[in-house]
């Protein structure tokens, strides 16, 4: 069985804009807004004199963080048939806090969290092409599933 490198699924501009969908960016913008809320009431408990200015560029610099941990990658296993790749990826794609959804045509992990945490974005696929499957992952986890595959 050959795996090939790992590379983006998504082109230069959908990576540099980072969101992928509008329902992605206004649960990221809803968590950071509530977060530097948060913030700011704990700031003003504490008698500190700092301004939200002072707060707001470094909390959006470390929540976008996440946002890139799922833009999507990819590999291709060559020479393995989908049943038999997702029976054995199965195991490991559950430690890592996913779960198969077969309401869902295709192979498809998606998150365990409830929906309102987690974005669609941050799904596992497995496609069948012809002489090859192609795994579509998340950056935060894509490395981690090839090594799987390759050890199989």
């Amino acid at each position: 069985m050959k795996v090939t490198r790992i590379e983006w699924e998504a082109g230069l501009l959908r990576r540099v804009l980072l969101f992928q969908s509008l329902r992605q960016f206004a649960s990221f913008a809803f968590f950071l807004l509530v977060a530097l809320a948060v913030a700011r009431a704990l700031l003003y408990v504490a008698g500190s004199h700092l301004g939200l200015d002072s707060i707001a560029l470094p909390a959006l610099a470390g929540a976008l963080y996440p946002v890139y941990l799922v833009l999507p990658e990819r590999f291709f296993v060559e020479a393995q048939a989908l049943p038999l790749l997702a029976a054995q990826l199965d195991a490991e794609l559950v430690f890592l806090g996913y779960r198969r959804r077969r309401d869902m045509p295709g192979v498809v992990y998606a998150s365990r969290l409830p929906r309102w945490l987690s974005w669609e974005e941050n799904r596992i696929r497995l496609v069948d092409e012809p002489g090859r499957i192609k795994v579509v992952a998340p950056r935060l986890v894509a490395k981690r599933i090839q090594a799987r595959v390759d050890a199989l």
